[in-house]
C-alpha cells in the first residue's frame, strides 16, 4: 500500500527511522515521564488495536505515551524475512533511542514485549499484559 492510500484506521502517527534500515511507525501522545506501550503478535496487530483506550487516560495522568507498531505490524516496515525475537528487541531498542527515550516504563501485551523490556536498564518499571500470564489478574509486573 504507498502512502497516499492509507485507510483512517488505525490513525498515521509518525514513522522512525531507525538505524538498521527499518521505518517504525508510532502514535505520541501527553507530555512527562515515558510509557511505551507494546502490542501483541497476533493477526492484524498494531499499538493502536492493542492500546487504542488506554493513550488518552495516560497522557491525560501526565506521560508521554508512545505507542510503536512493531517491525512487521501496523504501519512500520514488513521485510520479507524471517522474525526472530532479536528483531524485535533490536529494533524496539533503535526505536526508543531515536524516540529520545532514556527511561521508560514498558507496558506489553505480549511475551516479545516482555523480553524486550529484560534487555535494557533504561526500563525502569514494566508490566504484561496478557490472559495467559496469570490465572488471577492477567498481568504480571516487575
Amino acid at each position: 500500500m504507498n502512502a497516499t492510500a492509507r485507510p483512517s484506521t488505525p490513525p498515521f502517527g509518525r514513522i522512525a527511522k531507525l538505524p538498521s534500515g527499518h521505518e517504525m511507525h508510532y502514535l505520541e501522545q501527553g507530555k512527562g515521564p515515558a510509557v511505551v506501550l507494546v502490542h501483541g503478535s497476533g493477526p492484524g496487530a498494531n499499538g493502536y488495536s492493542n492500546f487504542k483506550r488506554n493513550i488518552g487516560p495516560i497522557a491525560e495522568a501526565g506521560y508521554r505515551v508512545l505507542v510503536p507498531d512493531m517491525i512487521g505490524f501496523g504501519w512500520s516496515s514488513k521485510p520479507d524475512i524471517d522474525y526472530p525475537l532479536d528483531l524485535f528487541v533490536t529494533t524496539l531498542l533503535e526505536f526508543l533511542d531515536q524516540a529520545g527515550v532514556k527511561r521508560c516504563t514498558l507496558v506489553a501485551n505480549d511475551s516479545y514485549g516482555w523480553w524486550t523490556s529484560t534487555s535494557r536498564s533504561a526500563i525502569s518499571s514494566k508490566m504484561l499484559v496478557s490472559s495467559s500470564a496469570s490465572e488471577r489478574s492477567g498481568c504480571v509486573t516487575g
